[in-house]
């Protein structure tokens, strides 16, 4: 089904697909499915932006990373740790960026006020990717500061996620 297609059969049938038990029966859909993980996790994506965005705009980010980027640079700015879990499963899951959806998910996560990141670095090194191209770094580098700023509450488990993104190595430049 093309995004086209899938766009508006969301249309059609928003009443069935973006009520609030949606999200519950896809999670059950993946019990004992480690096959359908990721397939489900990037609809439940689409759905929970679709909530925010509207379906064309969530479409979009389907298809072009640059308006994924720049929906990312929102969240950043806006501190909105549940935008980036989700972004971070399109990012990973469609546009197969595992690296910086892996630093997504885990500044998502590091925004969270009750939880203990310490473990951010060892999330991040044990993370099953291709090491990040030396922009990548640097574009994770600059939203993690700048989400440092924005929730200084929250800097000791940002600032423990951004020490890992330091020390990960990045792959050769070409040239």
């Amino acid at each position: 089904m093309s995004t086209q297609d899938s766009a508006a059969f969301l249309a059609e049938h928003a009443d069935d697909l973006l009520a609030p038990d949606a999200d519950a029966a896809l999670l059950a859909m993946g019990q004992g499915r480690p096959d359908l993980h990721r397939t489900l996790d990037v609809h439940r994506a689409i759905l929970a932006l679709v909530r925010t965005d509207g379906i064309d705009a969530t479409y979009t980010l389907l298809t072009d990373r640059q308006a994924l980027d720049a929906r990312l640079g929102q969240a950043v700015a806006a501190a909105d740790g549940p935008a980036l879990t989700w972004l971070s499963r399109i990012e990973g899951g469609v546009h197969d960026a595992q690296w910086a959806a892996v630093v997504h998910w885990l500044a998502a996560r590091a925004l969270e006020p009750d939880r203990d990141s310490s473990s951010s670095a060892t999330d991040l090194a044990e993370a099953e990717t291709d090491p990040p191209l030396p922009e990548e770094r640097a574009r994770a580098v600059s939203e993690l500061a700048a989400l440092m700023t924005a929730c200084p509450t929250r800097a000791a488990a940002l600032g423990a996620l951004l020490q890992a993104v330091l020390t990960t190595e990045v792959q050769p430049s070409e040239g």
